[in-house]
């Protein structure tokens, strides 16, 4: 059994650590313990209406289906964030002269999922202390271009409408619904 934390995301976390996987839903990569979260709002708000979490230490799952961070430590305010792959875009490693490598993206938060609702996209930040950034990137990448292809082939077969970004109670439905995420491997990916 596994708690659902309704209020900050879509996350069941395993009793033993961890969290419980969807239906089909495989580990492609885990990071390290002392990776960083950040979100935040775009500059186009005003600052009353801005939005800010941030997290100094927790792991990243990147799975076939989405984004999960855990932090090492949660409190009542952050126990979890979730974002679909799909709802990420304009992703990108940064490598500063000093400092670890961080993973930028901007991501279109789920409805329902904890963040408010007028916030239509999120700027997220994840610094890599102990690496693993390069890593990571290259298996999103992989992983999107894979998703995406998914997404064509049934969209082709009339089995999926919209581009594959879930607006939606992020259990994965909606643009995905037709779409067997069960058969999105890395293996069949081209290196």
């Amino acid at each position: 059994k596994g708690r659902a934390n309704r209020k900050s995301s879509w996350v069941m976390l395993a009793e033993q650590g961890g969290y419980t996987p969807l239906p089909g839903e495989q580990t492609l990569y885990v990071s390290p313990p002392r990776t960083t979260l950040a979100l935040q709002s775009s500059n186009r708000h005003p600052p009353a209406q801005s939005y800010s979490q941030q997290c100094k230490s927790g792991v990243v799952y990147l799975t076939n289906r989405r984004i999960i961070y855990l932090p090492v430590s949660s409190t009542p305010d952050f126990q979890s964030f979730a974002v679909p792959i799909l709802n990420i875009k304009d992703s990108r490693v940064t490598a500063p002269w000093f400092g670890a490598n961080k993973w930028e993206s901007v991501i279109l938060p789920v409805s329902g999922g904890g963040i408010p609702a007028q916030h239509a996209e999120l700027e997220m930040t994840m610094e890599f202390k102990e690496g693993g950034a390069f890593d990571f990137a290259t298996t999103f990448e992989r992983l999107k271009e894979r998703l995406k292809q998914a997404v064509d082939v049934a969209r082709e077969n009339g089995l999926a409408t919209g581009d594959g970004t879930d607006l939606g109670g992020g259990e994965g439905g909606g643009a995905l619904a037709g779409v067997n995420l069960n058969s999105v491997h890395l293996d069949e990916l081209p290196a």
